[in-house]
């Protein structure tokens, strides 16, 4: 009876733990392989989700299929030149002897600035990249698996707003051109400036959607990719507000960028199941 007692008792400390816990953070399972030579893409409608005009940090995870990208590889887009409706894009390329990692905001969609830091991403290898931008102070920040990578290598007089456009959010394209090729996995949209810090803290796992500031998440878990989106601050388990469209049959292979997480008890716990005992 006593070992009953323990068993009922352990099981009801870890539902409470398990209840208690702030985040309780997913498996990591697939990611989103983009071929760029089938013209592969994965888009959702405008929404005010994704109408992010001021603070904005943008971050995921990328293996490049090739170290120097021609022209332009897109990661993730809000723009488009008809009808002026330009807000914010995403993308590597090699400019001369550089690689380039670059930011491009519009403050009128007419007019685009660009920033760029020169990082050569080394083809079959998983790097994060987390893309930072505050408002008031037009300043930007590329961060490289958790750390800062300084001010960009070429600056421009950057926006103190980002245009509210009506463009559709594409990922791996920017108005159905410049694909992507590779793959993306953990796509994060946020309406606040993190700092490299909080990247660090929290980029190699998955988070539960209901973040703050998380407007957008993206994490392609499983063979058809889940293209829900799990992250909105009204809500968290997957408003499904802006799920993706998949063009063109983006795969999502089990190549992961960090490992699937583990349960783990705490020695507390234990503890208290053996005094049951």
């Amino acid at each position: 009876m006593k070992i009953l007692n323990g068993i009922i008792s352990f099981i009801l400390i870890v539902a409470v733990a398990i209840f208690f816990t702030p985040n309780v953070y997913a498996a990591n399972t697939n990611s989103a392989d983009f071929e760029d030579t089938s013209s592969q893409s994965l888009s959702t409608a405008d929404n005010a989700d994704l109408d992010i005009t001021g603070n904005m940090t943008v971050q995921f995870w990328f293996k490049p299929e090739t170290a120097h990208p021609t022209p332009e590889d897109v990661f993730l887009s809000k723009y488009n030149g008809t009808g002026n409706q330009r807000a914010y894009y995403f993308s590597q390329d090699a400019s001369g002897p550089n690689n380039r990692i670059k930011m491009i905001l519009s403050g009128d969609g007419i007019s685009a600035f660009q920033e760029a830091w020169y990082y050569t991403l080394t083809a079959g290898t998983w790097t994060h990249l987390a893309f930072i931008y505050t408002a008031a102070t037009a300043a930007t920040e590329l961060c490289v698996n958790g750390v800062s990578e300084g001010a960009a290598d070429e600056q421009d007089t950057m926006p103190t707003s980002i245009l509210n456009s009506t463009d559709d959010l594409e990922i791996g394209a920017i108005s159905g051109g410049n694909f992507l090729d590779g793959r993306l996995d953990d796509v994060r949209l946020y309406n606040t400036n993190r700092t490299c810090t909080d990247v660090a803290g929290d980029y190699q796992q998955e988070l539960n959607g209901n973040e703050a500031n998380l407007q957008a998440y993206w994490m392609f878990n499983d063979a058809e990719g889940n293209l829900q989106d799990r992250g909105t601050i009204t809500d968290p388990a997957g408003a499904n507000i802006n799920d993706l469209t998949n063009n063109n049959t983006v795969t999502f292979p089990t190549d992961i960028p960090f490992p699937i997480a583990a349960a783990v008890i705490p020695q507390d716990l234990w503890f208290w199941f053996l005094w049951g005992l």
